[in-house]
């Protein structure tokens, strides 16, 4: 069985396709800790790399923080959606699960499963932002969308 370092050879990716199902197929049943414990040192960014992603992290919020508007906008829908409310949490689970979805289908899934129980409409007029309205606006007719189509058959449009 292969170690997870060799995948950091050059010539690893070069190897036949049958070789390479040859070294991947039989981790599909290894103990997700050991395997875990050898890719996790892969994942590390060295020091050079961690500065570089440091700044460009820094750079941006400075950024986002000198645009007024920007931060009046963002300032609104969190204090719309905080998380005490349950919209807020769903939101912040979304987009917390978005960064991890791996294809599109799975993305589609959860942000019906998600938009679908909201009470959106609970939050509808409550902030003097336009931004959070039509947020919020654009929230509950996605949230009304996903739920018509469930209900719908094959041979039903959903509008």
């Amino acid at each position: 069985m292969f170690k997870a370092i060799e995948v950091l050879q050059p010539n690893f990716i070069q190897r036949p396709l049958n070789e390479l199902w040859q070294l991947i197929s039989p981790l599909y049943n290894m103990d997700e800790e050991k395997w875990l414990n050898e890719l996790l040192p892969l994942a590390k960014p060295s020091e050079e790399e961690l500065a570089i992603q440091t700044d460009a992290a820094a750079t941006l919020i400075a950024e986002v923080r000198k645009d007024d508007d920007s931060m009046s906008m963002i300032d609104a829908l969190l204090l719309e959606y905080s998380l005490d409310t349950k919209e807020g949490i769903l939101l912040m689970c979304l987009a917390e699960a978005l960064m991890r979805v791996p294809d599109k289908e799975t993305a589609d899934a959860f942000i019906k499963d998600r938009l679908s129980v909201a009470d959106w409409a609970s939050h509808a007029k409550n902030s003097d932002s336009f931004f959070v309205n039509a947020s919020t606006w654009g929230l509950l007719l996605t949230g009304k969308i996903v739920t018509m189509s469930e209900k719908k058959t094959a041979h039903q449009p959903i509008w």
